[in-house]
């Protein structure tokens, strides 16, 4: 029964912040690439706090109890979601809390 759970959803593979930020850009027509910027994470939170090159998520739990798959390449996932943010101002106008 998947009421009331959360499932994570995503791409199969490895994506770094770069890669999802300029496939943001190309959705939106916008010229330009996104460049990393060397930030002190460790004097900024602390010696606990590990930074991460790219992230992967665990989509198992999804698969199992959804019968979930990924079907929609990332880039076509982000482009799709750009047009229909861009067909429906009031979700980017909306307060939020």
């Amino acid at each position: 029964n998947a009421i009331g759970q959360r499932f994570n959803m995503g791409s199969n593979g490895p994506t770094t912040v770069k890669e999802i930020s300029n496939l943001i850009l190309e959705a939106a027509r916008k010229s330009g690439q996104i460049e990393p910027e060397n930030n002190d994470t460790a004097r900024r939170f602390g010696e606990r706090y590990e930074d991460i090159e790219h992230r992967v998520p665990n989509v198992d739990k999804a698969v199992d109890v959804l019968g979930w798959k990924v079907n929609i390449p990332l880039r076509d996932g982000i482009k799709s979601f750009v047009d229909w943010a861009r067909d429906n101002p009031w979700w980017l106008a909306r307060e939020r809390s």
